[in-house]
């Protein structure tokens, strides 16, 4: 997706943790990565609907909306 520029926020692939999807070359991740990460955990396990979550991500990108296409596009034999 960010490479493809279809994030909204101006996200570079290495670098500071809040701009970044990636702090250094051992994968240690960004705040956008730990975020949807952390929508995916809500999901997955605790069966949060993403979609009627009120979370605000301090990102202009909709991770709620990203999530969930994750989720949805997940083979459905690794689903809890």
């Amino acid at each position: 997706m960010n490479s493809n520029n279809e994030l909204l926020d101006d996200i570079s692939r290495f670098g500071p943790q809040q701009t970044s999807l990636f702090t250094d070359l051992k994968g240690h991740q960004g705040d956008i990565i730990r975020e949807t990460g952390s929508l995916l955990w809500l999901s997955s396990i605790y069966k949060v609907d993403l979609s009627a979550l009120s979370y605000y991500t301090d990102f202009n990108t909709n991770l709620q909306e990203i999530a969930k296409q994750i989720m949805d596009n997940h083979n459905s034999n690794y689903k809890l």
